[in-house]
């Protein structure tokens, strides 16, 4: 007998539920957020996947919360290249400073804020950066990211 996939577990399915359900709130704030800041279009498109980044398969996501995150990433990501440079290398947080921090092409691939982190949002992210691997640069947890990778 096999041991069921995170994705089937009970609490990953609750948690999967509850974000599902506060989506529609995340939206409203988004559009609330949008209408006091416009610049934060563009972020906004990101967190809920309607402006997704296309990087070539097989490469690598570096994904942090924050500017000490993004700082490392762009380390990272320099000696990746280095090392392999042929490897896609996609870059993501999740504040704004950091996003701001993040290296930007031709350092990386792609540099973009994280998705919400709700089923329906992940996966058309992970099929426009298909990593090999995904590396998350602090101990945070992001349960739909992870199982979906």
């Amino acid at each position: 007998m096999t041991a069921p996939s995170a994705g089937s577990s009970p609490s990953f399915l609750v948690y999967d539920a509850l974000l599902s359900l506060l989506f529609p709130v995340a939206q409203v704030y988004a559009r609330r957020d949008v209408r006091r800041a416009p610049d934060r279009l563009r972020e906004w498109e990101e967190r809920l996947a309607r402006v997704l980044p296309r990087v070539r398969g097989g490469g690598l996501w570096l994904h942090g919360a924050s500017v000490g995150e993004a700082r490392l990433s762009g380390l990272l990501a320099r000696s990746i290249r280095a090392a392999r440079p042929g490897i896609a290398v996609s870059v993501s947080c999740i504040t704004r400073t950091g996003r701001a921090a993040l290296p930007a092409p031709p350092a990386v691939d792609a540099a973009f804020f994280a998705p919400l982190d709700v089923r329906r949002l992940v996966r058309p992210v992970l099929r426009a950066v298909p990593p090999t691997a995904l590396a998350l640069l602090e101990t945070e947890l992001w349960p739909g990211l992870v199982r979906e990778a």
